[in-house]
């Protein structure tokens, strides 16, 4: 954090709270916007109880109908919904790479895009407002200093 405030950044949204066998184990990190050290930290969207990740490639191999129960879970929650994405999610994969894995290429290019857009009328139903990451940092968020040990 020390670190990102010298380079003169105010927030971070690096912290995924989940769980991804062989890559990290997030469990313990806070799952709402925060501030840390002095930096708001805004976590990469996951469920509220099981913590299963919402966004990138879970998000395209997801059935429609868990996306819809994630959306209204998170909406329930009143607080930032961070999902990312990688700008290859927008080019039809199966096309453009023959040979991926289905997991990799399932849902890639029009797909994906019809998918996040019914996401996010799902949550704007729900009271989701969409907005930059700043806007969000702007308008409040949990004061408590959460200081990792």
């Amino acid at each position: 954090m020390n670190l990102l405030k010298a380079a003169g950044f105010s927030y971070d949204s690096s912290i995924h709270p989940t769980w991804v066998p062989g890559r990290y184990n997030h469990l313990a990190r806070p799952t709402r916007t925060h501030l840390q050290d002095g930096i708001v930290r805004v976590p990469v969207a996951v469920s509220p109880l099981m913590r299963l990740p919402v966004s990138w490639i879970w998000f395209r191999n997801y059935p429609k109908s868990l996306l819809q129960i994630l959306g209204r879970s998170l909406a329930a929650r009143r607080d930032a919904l961070c999902l990312y994405f990688h700008n290859w999610e927008f080019v039809d994969l199966q096309r453009a790479a023959p040979g991926l894995p289905r997991s990799v290429a399932r849902n890639t290019g029009e797909a994906f895009a019809r998918r996040l857009a019914r996401f996010v009328e799902l949550c704007k139903k729900r009271g989701f407002v969409p907005c930059t990451i700043i806007e969000h940092v702007r308008s409040g968020y949990d004061t408590v200093d959460h200081a990792e040990s």
